[in-house]
């Protein structure tokens, strides 16, 4: 998964109403958390990408590692949030 398959999850996500929040959680407030872990998450695998990237000759095996990572962060926090409310 790359960071821009990430971000075109990202906005699907947000076209689609989410359902009322459990527990009694205020919507705004957790759909503010939501969209606060979304974006810290894009950072993240935006970093690890870039950075990944930069040392690809030098650490090809890592750096394979490492964007594979940003993968699973990505896929996760997408399961996450598609799980969010049930």
């Amino acid at each position: 998964m790359t960071t821009n398959h990430f971000r075109e999850q990202r906005a699907e996500l947000i076209k689609h109403p989410r359902p009322a929040p459990l527990d009694g959680d205020d919507v705004a407030a957790a759909g503010d958390l939501i969209n606060f872990v979304l974006d810290r998450c894009l950072e993240l695998t935006d970093a690890l990408y870039r950075y990944a990237n930069l040392r690809l000759n030098e650490a090809p095996s890592t750096s394979q590692r490492t964007i594979e990572l940003a993968g699973v962060i990505a896929s996760e926090t997408v399961t996450w949030v598609r799980r969010w409310g049930q």
